[in-house]
């Protein structure tokens, strides 16, 4: 989808970013609850990125992640980058090999990276 109004209308994407919804407050990221801001003060906006992960088998899922929208900030796209480097994956294959040890693959739904902030956000 192009826009979140095509994307709301379609029900396997709507059920995208619900998932993506329970998921943030299940792990405490993200409030639904309005709040009154304190003056002088602007929100960080908000940014459905969508798409399509193809299986090795072909299948197809509908994936929607729901980012903070900086103003500095046009490439979206890196939300969806790898989370290990080509190389360092050839490095593990080739010792595994060697080792004669048994690969096994995951797929991480999400991941949520968090810490303590100073200041206001």
């Amino acid at each position: 989808p192009t826009c979140f109004e095509e994307a709301v209308s379609s029900p396997k994407w709507k059920e995208a970013m619900d998932t993506e919804i329970r998921f943030l407050c299940d792990c405490n990221v993200w409030d639904p609850k309005l709040v009154v801001l304190p003056e002088g003060q602007t929100a960080v906006g908000s940014k459905w990125v969508y798409k399509i992960k193809t299986g090795v088998d072909g299948s197809q899922q509908c994936i929607a992640r729901l980012v903070a929208q900086e103003k500095s900030v046009v490439d979206y796209d890196e939300t969806f980058s790898p989370a290990i480097l080509l190389e360092s994956l050839r490095t593990l294959i080739a010792l595994s090999v060697q080792r004669g040890m048994n690969l096994h693959q995951i797929h991480v739904t999400t991941a949520v990276l968090s810490g303590e902030l100073e200041g206001d956000v």
